[in-house]
């Protein structure tokens, strides 16, 4: 007689549960949609639910699951789940990277100032920012998205367009955007069509860059798994968003530059050296505060040079072509900064950015104080945010439960993996430290020279997603903890691949709840 597998079952009962607790808070929501609306997208839930459900048995019976297979298979399925059922327009900022992609897709690289008016300004053809319609009402559904299906972009005709949020970012991380702007033109005229067809591509793109990390990295392949399936992670990659390329691109980066100082049978030759060059320009590129990652490169064993001087040359040009472009963006980023009134809104005079640089210069220790009083009472939030309680443009999804299965899960994964208690030198891990505390305060300083009130007692406009590209390093350091976890990899790869199937449902339950 065979044996009775309780894990499944109880696995599946969860998950059907979750169905049920999905479509009661849609019933309770205020629900704009038809009846006959509303019960197509529960039978198109329940055909998800069967298909995750299916997923489940499948991968009980697996003997062995590769995390980078995994994810080739999991990571398509849930962004494009993430891709239909948040609207176009309600990602993290997505208005404003849609208008930025496209404005570089007409070869605007960088942002002409209105000196008048002391603002970032385009000219987007008639129709490109009709994307999203009622903005400031706060509410957005379906029927919104839908009735964009007759619009049309007009470019014998163009309208100026103001974008402060994005008016600073740098060309480097709207390459899968671009890319998929120009292909939508090429297919339809329609605005929200070419923004669903660039945020495909987005997904496509992201989605190689994680698989080859993880095939890279000769240890962790699941904490990079279980990152790459966190619900802010796949909204990244599954909207009109940078966040999706920058997060892939700094963990292909770090996958990378483990893979040659751990990889018995890799040396650091010209052909890393130049490798790591490159991805370490494309991240400093992609956001300034992500620049000290090139400096992970220091920790690669003086073994794997043919000799000191040879391993002073390589780290000096990783490093140094980085620092240098990242320095020589920093310069035009600066310079709209200084030229446009982004902070008049919160209270400052049209100089406040200047304002707020003069005011941490000449007084470090009083900003010091200002970033521990902000790290402390809003570490909760930042937590939610990072392991996937907190979705779209304002945080209007929130998911209680979400980040704390998430977190725990990631913690095992971690505290699993045996070669993270005996991997790095001490050294190395002091590189490691170093460059998170050095993020950690410049992703903050960055948010307050930009966005904060020079005024108020702590930084506003931090969220935890911005530690996503940095969020292997902190695990590193966890890892090191002499906990014994007794779990094989093959077991954690199925817990992640169960766990993120069941949390995937309850997201899309959340997010069509608010919108449908």
């Amino acid at each position: 007689m065979k044996k009775v597998n309780f894990s499944l079952i109880l696995t599946i009962i969860i998950a059907v549960i979750t169905y049920f607790v999905g479509i009661y808070s849609i019933s309770i929501s205020r629900v704009a949609a038809s009846r006959n609306a509303v019960i197509g997208v529960y039978i198109a839930l329940a055909v998800l639910l069967i298909g995750i459900i299916v997923g489940i048995i499948k991968i009980f019976e697996k003997k062995e699951i590769k995390p980078e297979k995994a994810l080739l298979i999991l990571m398509p399925i849930f962004c494009i789940i993430i891709l239909i059922t948040i609207p176009v327009g309600r990602g993290h900022d997505e208005v404003a990277h849609w208008t930025k992609a496209f404005e570089i897709s007409q070869g605007q690289l960088i942002p002409k100032i209105d000196k008048k008016l002391k603002v970032a300004e385009t000219n987007l053809p008639i129709g490109v920012e009709d994307i999203v319609v009622e903005r400031s009402k706060g509410v957005f559904k379906y029927v919104d998205n839908i009735q964009l299906l007759d619009v049309k972009i007009d470019y014998s005709q163009t309208e100026k367009s103001y974008n402060q949020n994005s008016a600073a970012y740098c060309f480097v991380q709207y390459i899968p955007e671009v890319a998929g702007v120009l292909v939508g033109k090429l297919i339809t005229q329609n605005p929200l069509l070419i923004a669903y067809i660039t945020r495909f591509i987005n997904m496509l793109i992201c989605t190689a860059i994680m698989y080859i990390a993880i095939k890279l990295i000769p240890f962790g392949k699941n904490l990079l798994l279980a990152i790459a399936l966190i619900p802010i992670s796949i909204e990244g990659f599954a909207t009109i968003s940078p966040d999706g390329f920058t997060i892939a691109i700094c963990l292909l980066f770090i996958a990378y530059v483990l893979n040659v100082a751990f990889n018995d049978k890799k040396q650091c030759g010209k052909k890393e050296v130049a490798i790591l060059t490159v991805l370490g320009a494309i991240v400093s590129l992609c956001k300034i505060v992500y620049m000290p990652l090139v400096f992970l490169s220091l920790i690669i064993p003086k073994e794997k040079f043919a000799d000191k001087k040879e391993r002073i040359i390589s780290n000096t040009i990783i490093v140094s072509v980085g620092v240098i472009l990242n320095l020589i963006w920093l310069l035009f980023g600066s310079s709209i900064l200084l030229s446009t009134n982004t902070n008049t809104y919160l209270g400052t005079d049209e100089n406040g950015t200047m304002i707020k640089i003069t005011a941490l210069l000449s007084n470090p220790l009083a900003y010091g104080e200002k970033l521990f009083y902000t790290i402390g009472p809003k570490f909760n939030q930042y937590f939610l945010s990072l392991f996937g309680g907190q979705l779209e443009w304002s945080e209007v999804i929130r998911i209680e439960i979400v980040p704390y299965v998430i977190c725990a899960v990631i913690l095992l994964v971690t505290l699993s993996e045996e070669k993270l208690k005996t991997v790095f030198k001490k050294y190395q891990k002091i590189i490691i430290i170093l460059i998170i505390l050095v993020i950690t305060v410049l992703i903050f300083t960055s948010l307050f020279i930009q966005w904060s009130d020079n005024e108020l007692p702590y930084i506003d406009g931090v969220q935890g997603r911005y530690f996503l590209q940095i969020l292997p390093l902190i695990l590193f350091i966890i890892g090191g903890l002499k906990i014994k976890v007794n779990y094989s990899q093959t077991q954690i790869t199925k817990l992640i691949c169960i766990t993120s199937l069941i949390v995937m449902l309850y997201t899309a339950f959340a997010i069509i709840a608010e919108h449908l």
